[in-house]
């Protein structure tokens, strides 16, 4: 199935194809045996029209189903199905900030003597592109890791991107830009010692030094 974008009235309006594009139908013809043996997929022509693709959503286009040849020696008797349903929106890109999340409480994954510093990422924001509708949800970009083990060092981890949405749905069509799905995340992991202190005086007068 074709679904026509080129000079149609939802490009006019900004609005592009999201989800599968790639619809099939079968077709049943009928002719001379001789002829529509030879025939292909690409001798019928299948197009989606978009005429009245006015606003974002999922539209049902109905189908025209046609042979590519005007002076096509068979006939057409009759198609699976005469309508699509494919979603429309405006494309929309942006950037936002990405939280550090380690799912595990950081105090039972070091050791006692150890403390952990501030969760470092490799980046700091994310783009991400997708339709209007569905960008729009998302509040916030999480870098989620789990830790299965005991750290006793700084490490870095390869992480999962949760989008949160004020819904709580899951975005639909929505893809990071420029790699940026590829993020770490480092948990500095510090010693910790308590040492006991000792006063001494510099300069002290002789007398104190005498007689303490």
């Amino acid at each position: 199935v074709h679904i026509e974008t080129e000079n149609s009235v939802p490009k006019q309006l900004g609005l592009e194809v999201f989800g599968p594009t790639d619809f099939m139908i079968d077709v049943t013809v009928k002719g001379e045996k001789y002829i529509v043996k030879s025939l292909k997929p690409e001798d019928i022509e299948v197009i989606a029209s978009t005429n009245y693709v006015d606003s974002p959503g999922i539209k049902t286009l109905q189908l025209k189903v046609s042979p590519k040849d005007d002076n096509a020696d068979f006939e057409i008797v009759s198609y699976s199905t005469n309508y699509i349903e494919v979603y429309f929106d405006t494309k929309m890109t942006i950037e936002m900030p990405v939280e550090g999340i380690i799912k595990q409480d950081l105090s039972t994954v070091v050791p006692s003597d150890c403390i952990t510093g501030n969760i470092l990422l490799s980046k700091d924001t994310v783009s991400l592109s997708g339709p209007t509708s569905e960008i729009n949800k998302i509040t916030n970009v999480q870098a989620i890791v789990d830790i299965y083990y005991v750290l006793e060092r700084t490490e870095t981890f390869d992480c999962y991107l949760d989008l949160v949405t004020s819904d709580g749905s899951i975005p639909q069509y929505v893809t990071f830009n420029n790699g940026d799905s590829l993020i770490t995340v480092t948990v500095p992991v510090l010693k910790e010692v308590v040492l006991p202190t000792k006063i001494q005086f510099k300069n002290a007068p002789s007398y104190f030094i005498n007689n303490p």
